[in-house]
């Protein structure tokens, strides 16, 4: 364990200290006014006030708290308390031990949302969370002690999701308990965190083999009674097979040269495709409906964000009744295209498919005139279909 150099610590020095990657596991910042008083960075984001001292020849190390909520002179007055006990022989640990007042899920909950690691998240995280902690865990156990919840509570909870059919809300749901409960095990309020070996019991393949292929399937789908906003993300899916948040971070400059492109996608590839007269009327009705937003598809309640995830998914789960996602549409691209005739290596330049195949790695250029070739021969389909 790397011992940094002990300066005298201010604010803004406690402010600035962050993990550096590459480096050890656990990163210190040693404070010269009070033996032994540190401050710990650790790979995700945490940071937390530690205490060094020795006890009848023994090294030990403890955790004051954590960094925002715990500030540099509390951190001090802290330490200084527990190392007068020590010379009075009192093992501070000791001291550490007595009762704290005990924490609910609920209150959990409240304390972790609050904190600064959480607000780093970004705006789809924190919908998220606190999306599925509102439906689905906290009318369970929200009111029950950390202490008391159990595994089979925690495997409860994710059964009764997977047996509705809920497979993927199943897996984000207990993603965001083990982030809560890691969560309460590095504040130390448990010992244990109760997610512990608990896993989706995936009964089904999810919705890999779904597609649409009833016209009329596609039609109601096509003019789906939505927000605008909503609707125009899934005629942008079906005209363009696109991933769901390829289309919904789009902002109007990803529009250059009659072609959309979107720079950041799954595969780490720019998916590049040209403007198509049917994806050019999308383009131009949300245009008119939201002029001055930055954004293609914006937000139901602001034009000046784009639509979260969670509110998009959650009119597609209501609309459908929790029937289909808009990666179905990726799917029924797909094979619509499979079923006209495109072969594979057309459709992977579509869909932004990476294979890894040597032809991939050794094709440059976008090959626009070919993606133009195959949508139009998609989009006269479609058009025959939901016109």
């Amino acid at each position: 364990m790397p011992i940094l150099t002990k300066i005298n610590l201010t604010p803004t020095r406690v402010e600035q200290f962050r993990y550096r990657s590459g480096g050890a596991k656990q990163q210190f910042l040693w404070d010269s006014q009070i033996p032994g008083l540190g401050l710990e960075a650790v790979a995700s984001g945490r940071r937390s006030w530690v205490l060094s001292y020795r006890i009848v020849g023994k090294k030990k190390r403890i955790t004051l708290g954590g960094f925002p909520e715990l500030d540099l002179d509390e951190a001090r007055d802290e330490a200084k308390d527990l190392l007068k006990g020590l010379r009075g022989g009192i093992d501070p640990v000791a001291t550490r031990k007595t009762p704290q007042k005990a924490h609910t899920v609920q209150s959990l909950h409240d304390r972790y949302i609050s904190g600064r690691y959480f607000r780093s998240r970004s705006p789809d995280f924190h919908a998220n969370f606190k999306s599925t902690m509102r439906r689905y865990v906290l009318p369970e156990i929200g009111d029950q002690l950390l202490s008391s919840v159990q595994r089979s509570q925690i495997r409860s909870i994710i059964d009764d999701l997977v047996e509705v059919g809920k497979e993927g809300m199943a897996q984000g749901t207990l993603t965001h308990l083990r982030i809560l409960f890691a969560y309460a095990v590095d504040e130390e309020f448990i010992e244990y965190t109760p997610t512990e070996r608990v896993k989706v019991k995936r009964t089904t393949s999810g919705r890999r083999d779904q597609w649409f292929e009833n016209p009329d399937d596609l039609k109601a789908i096509w003019n789906m009674d939505a927000p605008i906003q909503v609707r125009s993300v899934i005629r942008w899916c079906l005209l363009t097979g696109c991933r769901r948040d390829e289309a919904r971070k789009s902002s109007w400059d990803s529009i250059s040269d009659d072609r959309w492109i979107v720079e950041k996608t799954k595969n780490r590839r720019a998916l590049v495709l040209p403007i198509t007269d049917p994806m050019q009327v999308v383009l131009d009705e949300i245009r008119a409906t939201f002029p001055s937003s930055p954004w293609i598809f914006p937000a139901t309640t602001s034009w000046k964000k784009a639509i979260p995830r969670a509110s998009l998914d959650y009119v597609i789960r209501e609309a459908s009744k929790g029937k289909w996602s808009l990666h179905v549409l990726r799917h029924t691209v797909e094979t619509w295209l499979a079923d006209l005739g495109v072969i594979e290596e057309h459709r992977n330049l579509v869909l932004n498919h990476w294979t890894g195949r040597m032809t991939e790695r050794y094709r440059h250029g976008y090959q626009i005139e070919t993606k133009r070739h195959v949508l139009e021969l998609w989009h006269d389909k479609l058009m025959e279909m939901v016109g």
